[in-house]
């Protein structure tokens, strides 16, 4: 893309227009990608670029220098001809007067394509005040490539921006007087922690610079000054309706909200699928409607043969064949896998658990099968176009055309760009008594044809392979994402990503520590393809419990578990793992439940669950943001306890310290918050201590209080400096609920002096 100037929509503004730069710093190299080739744009040349020796996110760095101080107007980045694996991904951008002055000023990431990629500068902020800041140096931080593990590259880049001797003039004017701005409000806040509010009040009057926002000065009266938590909530109540939480909520983990779903059938011998485990699931998202698959499972005593259907929008299920064998289907089984392709209306069903002990019992019987090997039958079900509703036989024995054999726990997923099925992990069932566990495998639905990608690492492949595992695919990476899962019972940690295009597998994660408790005993995951997020859902070690639901960037690698909330007020359900009810059954796998997502919707449905736990049924989950509500609910919390604290430190009546415990704090706290439910309990110890009591000083400083606590040099109202202090700690902790630009600044005066 060539640079083309840019007319500004004010006479005053000069010109936008490519600047010059050099080169002076980076943290490494890799020969011959050397620094400086980002000055050249030859996008066909494989060797013009910067690629980075470094592979620690973070860690690597390229330092650009303008010719001239410039006003930043945007960058844009080129790219080779075609998508390349050492293409830069996540990056981010540092600008600023000095090398030793950068400051953060975009944080984003590449498509791996071959188009130009022009990112805006944001106007530099102090407080709620926008301006234009000079810069001189640019360093471009690589957080990832494209592929995982591969050393991220730049081709080139182009800087616009401003620098007219004029306009930079003005800019730095403008610039030096929000510094004077900034300097006076962390004064004042250097002023109020240590007591001296009175004079902050003069430091405003003479110059007219406020500290903050009314509001929150209003907020610090009712909190510092009077304690009083109702005058307190109304204000924050206030900043709640002029978006003076945006930033916080969004930096907030959503909450995991399930609801089960009431479920109306058709007319038919059911009204819906009975409680199971074992079965799986798959979506149609096509033209024709969307529409979640149930087939097979176990119901404690024996196994399924029925398939089902469920429209979501009228939240309706459907009997499709209640003996899928007599309509040319699968027929009962259970441990089997099942994948749906949009582009062929097909869903697809392989493999199925048999228990073979009796066989092995039994070797010596001469009527018993010499093979040593089960047939794995394979079948497609039509749900749309030509031969809709019917199953398809696709082959009686998929190992003697090139393709697994006989599979349980096994996962698969569909590229439907190139038509290929993938089917990795489950173990084999064998008359063999030990275990053989199953590779890689490439089903072409256009050819009907199969081809082993690569085998399991003991026989030379790449990844262990395992049963019971994750296997994801993101359609716009071409990546499956496998990890997790059992090998010979031991619960495997490790996460791996594999390029459908070259079959590179490439390890994520080695050993995460503890992931396997996080994984548990029975996993079900689902990929967000717009965010490239795992939604990861597993057992919670308890029949009583929904099942615990983590996330995960595919890019960071941070697992971190969400907050669970039945929309019923209870948290009981049957969907984790009946370890009961399964045991009455020969398999050893765990799968209670399976789960599907809605990527269009943003939707998780789960089924599952045991008859000794109760009706199982469908459930919906949605992830649901914390609101301006929440926000204020925590606020709240913290008021009251600290109300609730004085109150103690003041009264000898048990009773009314009670009672406000009970009806006051009690309605503010998150029962489904762990922190916030230790917190509220440890509120019973004040109740213990007398009045006044000296030996309460770990209770004392609530929050998070500096080691280094400030020296409080006079107060404004008639409290102790212990108390003060407290106060104070209440009212920084409310602060980092409201946007910056409302409250004091986040800097402390004595870092940026000594």
């Amino acid at each position: 893309m060539e640079s083309v100037q840019v007319a500004s929509t004010s006479a005053s503004k000069p010109l936008v227009h490519e600047l010059e730069f050099t080169v002076v710093a980076a943290s490494s190299y890799s020969s011959p990608y050397r620094p400086e080739r980002i000055l050249e744009n030859n996008r066909y040349d494989p060797a013009s670029r910067w690629s980075t020796e470094i592979k620690i996110p973070g860690e690597a760095w390229i330092l650009l220098k303008l010719k001239k101080v410039a006003v930043l107007s945007s960058i844009t980045f080129r790219k080779h001809y075609k998508p390349h694996p050492c293409n830069l991904h996540e990056f981010e951008l540092w600008a600023g007067p000095s090398e030793d002055h950068l400051q953060l000023r975009i944080e984003s990431n590449l498509k791996d394509n071959d188009e130009d990629e022009l990112f805006q500068f944001a106007h530099s902020e102090s407080g709620d005040v926008k301006y234009d800041q000079p810069i001189r140096f640019i360093k471009i931080v690589p957080i990832s490539a494209r592929m995982p593990k591969y050393n991220a590259s730049i081709w080139n880049v182009v800087v616009d921006g401003i620098d007219d001797p004029a306009y930079i003039r003005k800019a730095s004017t403008s610039l030096q007087d929000s510094r004077e701005r900034e300097g006076l409000r962390l004064v004042m806040k250097f002023l109020r922690q240590r007591g001296l509010e009175r004079v902050n009040r003069h430091i405003e009057d003479a110059t007219s610079i406020l500290q903050e926002n009314p509001l929150v000065s209003g907020l610090y009266d009712a909190v510092v000054n009077r304690m009083d938590y109702e005058a307190a909530e109304s204000t924050l109540g206030e900043i709640g309706t002029r978006d003076g939480f945006l930033s916080y909520l969004k930096r907030c983990s959503p909450r995991a909200c399930w609801r089960r779903m009431g479920a109306v059938s058709a007319p038919g011998p059911a009204d819906a699928p009975c409680n199971r485990g074992g079965h799986t699931m798959c979506l149609d998202h096509g033209h024709h409607g969307r529409h979640i698959y149930l087939l097979g499972g176990v119901d404690g005593v024996r196994e399924l043969p029925d398939f089902w259907s469920y429209d979501i929008h009228a939240e309706r299920w459907r009997v499709l064949s209640l003996h899928t064998q007599a309509d040319g289907g699968p027929g009962a089984r259970v441990g089997h896998a099942m994948t749906y392709d949009r582009r062929t209306n097909s869903i697809f069903v392989l493999g199925r658990y048999i228990d073979t002990k009796p066989y092995q019992n039994s070797a010596d019987d001469a009527e018993q099968p010499k093979s040593e090997r089960f047939p794995s039958d394979f079948f497609r079900f039509k749900t749309a176009g030509h031969n809709k509703g019917t199953w398809e036989k696709l082959s009686i024995d998929t190992q003697a055309e090139g393709g697994p054999g006989l599979l349980y726990g096994h996962r698969m997923v569909v590229d439907c760009d190139s038509q290929r099925m993938w089917v990795f992990g489950g173990e084999v069932v064998s008359r063999q008594r030990g275990r053989i566990y199953s590779g890689l495998y490439c089903y072409d639905i256009a050819a009907r044809s199969w081809k082993m990608a690569f085998d399991d690492k003991i026989r030379g492949g790449p990844i262990l392979s395992r049963k019971d595992h994750s296997m994801l695919f993101d359609e716009t990476t071409k990546m499956i994402y496998i990890f997790g899962g059992t090998r010979d019972g031991a619960q495997l940690s490790d996460v791996w990503a594999v390029n459908v295009s070259s079959g590179l597998a490439t390890p994520l994660q080695d050993s995460v520590p503890n992931l396997g408790v996080v994984f548990g005993g029975c996993q079900r995951s689902i990929l967000d393809q717009e965010s490239s997020e795992i939604r990861l859902f597993t057992d919670s070690r308890s029949s009583r419990h929904l099942p615990s639901v983590w996330r995960c960037s595919t890019m960071s690698g941070m697992w971190q578990p969400l907050e669970l909330e039945a929309i019923d007020g209870s948290l009981t359900s049957s969907l984790a793992n009946d370890s009961t009810h399964l045991a009455q059954h020969s398999y050893s796998f765990q799968t209670a439940f399976d789960a599907v997502y809605d990527n269009e919707t943003k939707q998780h449905f789960v089924f599952g669950g045991g008859t000794n736990s109760g009706p199982g049924g469908l459930w919906v989950v949605n992830l649901q943001s914390p609101s301006s509500d929440e926000a204020v609910r925590r606020c709240r919390f913290l008021l009251r306890r600290q109300s609730f604290i004085e109150l103690c430190q003041k009264t000898t009546d048990v009773e009314a310290a009670l009672s406000f415990l009970r009806d006051i704090i009690a309605p503010t706290a998150s029962m489904t918050s762990a922190e916030e439910m230790a917190d509220y309990h440890a509120l019973m110890e004040y109740i213990l201590q007398p009045p006044g009591s000296d030996d309460d000083s770990d209770h004392m400083e609530v929050g998070n209080l500096s080691s280094s606590t400030p020296p409080v040099y006079a107060v404004d109202v008639e409290v102790k400096e212990d108390v003060f202090r407290q106060r104070m700690t209440v009212f920084e902790e409310l602060l980092q609920f409201i946007e910056p630009s409302m409250r004091q600044p986040d800097g402390d005066l004595m870092d940026k002096l000594f």
